[in-house]
């Protein structure tokens, strides 16, 4: 993306011994606080290790440097290396749950642990028209701006709108009252264009929706559905 505009105000200190760099560092931005503790540099071979804690309060302010919008706060905590290859490793529970992650070089791999799934909706800017707790892992690739996500959805289910409200029209029955036993979620991230389905079985019912697309240039989200219940099945778009 391109570069951060920001207000910076450094606090560091440290000690060099032989060559060898030990020191810390508080750095306060207009845009979040980045905390850098037992940071260790190698003059000779470049080597470079610390810990890490990064709170954002507004994660739109980083649209410009991560190019895509993200909404929320965020506090990141972990360990960030640079040998021949960058490293960084860490989790957050600001969304409930935990996501840890591993970035080596420009491939980031994250583990998602009983998270909210409509705290991750609201994160990427979508409606939170779902309920369930999120388990699954992801890989994105950060020059290419490509990646894949899977997901398990535990006790998923569907909140009021406009389509639900017209299938209890049709059928006489109300989808928002059906907890979904097994629910899983599959998605491909290519650039700006998400490809995404879901696939979810109640005692009685079924959800499967195909064929998503999220396209964050026109800002559009459409989809396949089908939806069975007992003997009534229901398809829309």
């Amino acid at each position: 993306g391109e570069e951060l505009k920001a207000k910076i105000v450094l606090d560091a200190s440290g000690t060099f011994k032989k060559g060898i760099g030990y020191g810390q560092s508080n750095i306060k931005t207009s845009i979040g606080d980045i905390y850098l503790e037992k940071m260790v540099y190698d003059s000779k071979t470049k080597a470079f290790n610390t810990n890490y804690t990064l709170d954002i309060p507004d994660l739109k302010k980083w649209q410009n440097a991560i190019d895509r919008k993200l909404y929320g706060p965020l506090k990141l905590k972990g360990t960030w290396s640079k040998e021949k290859v960058r490293t960084v490793t860490g989790e957050t529970s600001t969304l409930g749950g935990k996501i840890s992650y591993r970035l080596v070089g420009d491939e980031l791999k994250s583990v998602i642990d009983n998270v909210p799934l409509d705290n991750i909706l609201a994160l990427l800017g979508h409606k939170k028209n779902f309920l369930g707790r999120s388990f699954g892992n992801g890989m994105y690739h950060l020059k290419r701006k490509s990646g894949v996500i899977d997901i398990d959805i535990k006790d998923f289910k569907i909140k009021p709108s406009p389509t639900t409200n017209t299938i209890k029209l049709i059928i006489g029955k109300d989808p928002t009252r059906v907890i979904f036993d097994s629910t899983k979620f599959h998605a491909d991230i290519k650039g700006k264009i998400t490809e995404y389905n879901l696939h979810a079985v109640g005692t009685r019912s079924s959800i499967d929706i195909t064929e998503g697309r999220i396209d964050k240039i026109n800002n559009t989200n459409t989809a396949k559905f089908t939806f069975v219940y007992e003997k009534y099945t229901v398809h829309g778009k």
